[in-house]
């Protein structure tokens, strides 16, 4: 039996591996644009341009199919996705461009859930500190100043 632990886990570490080849991906694009710049092989930047800007979107797509698989039935439980977006927020942490990890994250939990305005339960809200603050879920009026 797989333990809600292990769902949690498996679930943050594909989203971060579906970012990690998003992310190789569009640097493989982007390696070839010197050499099509030289060339002045403009149609062909223009075409990476256009790739670089769907990739994105393509990815996100895909994890969203492979959390639905995954997660099956509780694909839309909201305390999953909670415990997931916060696994999620543990295992990027020290990484660089953690801001673009959790941005992933928040387009496909977007995605998955339909979300018009902010859902901080199951997104990331802000990477800002004094926004993040002003919008945290988990302060009460007075904390908040």
């Amino acid at each position: 039996m797989v333990t809600a632990d292990a769902v949690v886990e498996q679930g943050a570490r594909r989203i971060a591996a579906a970012f990690a080849d998003y992310n190789a991906e569009f640097r493989e694009i982007t390696r070839r644009a010197s050499a099509r710049f030289e060339a002045r092989d403009w149609h062909g930047n223009q075409q990476d341009a256009v790739e670089r800007i769907e990739l994105y979107d393509r990815w996100v797509d895909r994890t969203v199919a492979e959390m639905r698989r995954l997660l099956g039935e509780r694909a839309l439980d909201r305390d999953l996705w909670h415990a997931i977006r916060d696994r999620y927020a543990d295992d990027v942490a020290g990484l660089v461009d953690a801001a673009f990890d959790r941005t992933f994250f928040s387009s496909v939990s977007r995605r998955l859930w339909g979300t018009v305005g902010v859902a901080a339960d199951i997104e990331f809200a802000a990477d800002d500190p004094i926004l993040g603050h002003l919008y945290s879920p988990d302060l009460d009026s007075r904390e908040r100043g």
